[in-house]
């Protein structure tokens, strides 16, 4: 029993699989061009590159601050009006294994339930603020969801294993009575006062956006900015 879910499948899905087997494969490098669903529950929410990002309006990669504007090396260009997008590093659980799941602007809103700017609407008066999450974001912490994953997203680095989840599903039946994963949970309660982080003063005005194909975005380059 692998506690695979009665989903109607997208026609590139091939099943429903546990964390477990995720990593399984993408350690063996088969079936690499796959498509695949996970149950999984949010066990924490990794804030070591944040849970935005400043992008290129043009490539999408992360710009970097100059005294009065942005500055994108990948496009050798000077940014006026950046985009911010949502990028959020979960931390999820089954019963197999754990692992990373990172979800982008309107993927990662629809478990949230929540737009970025109404998160972010401080952003550009570059006023004092706080580092910690949103009480919006924190609330998703216990919350389930099936996640459709694409293989070639796998990601491994300084022991990180993740994939990014390019779809939101939810599940039609329950899932087995010994599986640990529970059914999707409802949206979050009203939401409270918002803290928003601090960024640098003198920048110019932010965009806020989410852009319809931004789940498509190469997570590899963007973890390799950040953590830099």
């Amino acid at each position: 029993m692998d506690g695979s879910l009665d989903l109607p499948l997208h026609p590139k899905v091939n099943k429903v699989k546990t964390i477990s087997e995720l990593l399984d494969i993408a350690a063996s490098g088969s079936n690499m061009n796959a498509v695949y669903h996970c149950a999984a529950t949010v066990d924490d929410i990794l804030v070591k590159n944040g849970w935005y990002y400043v992008s290129c309006p043009d490539c999408r990669k992360t710009v970097s601050p100059t005294e009065t504007n942005f500055r994108c090396d990948h496009c050798k260009v000077d940014i006026e009006y950046p985009k911010t997008r949502f990028r959020l590093e979960l931390q999820v659980k089954d019963r197999t294994d754990t692992a990373i799941f990172v979800l982008f602007d309107e993927i990662a809103e629809q478990v949230v339930h929540v737009k970025l700017g109404d998160l972010t609407s401080n952003l550009e008066n570059g006023n004092e603020g706080s580092s910690e999450l949103p009480e919006q974001l924190l609330n998703i912490i216990g919350t389930t969801h099936v996640f459709q994953v694409r293989m070639s997203s796998y990601f491994e680095s300084r022991g990180r294993r993740s994939f990014t989840a390019n779809k939101i599903l939810k599940p039609t039946v329950k899932l087995e009575p010994e599986d640990t994963v529970a059914n999707v949970c409802s949206p979050s309660s009203g939401p409270p006062a918002v803290k928003t982080p601090i960024l640098a003063r003198k920048r110019r005005r932010l965009i806020l956006h989410s852009s319809p194909d931004s789940a498509d975005v190469d997570q590899k380059d963007i973890v390799e900015d950040l953590d830099d």
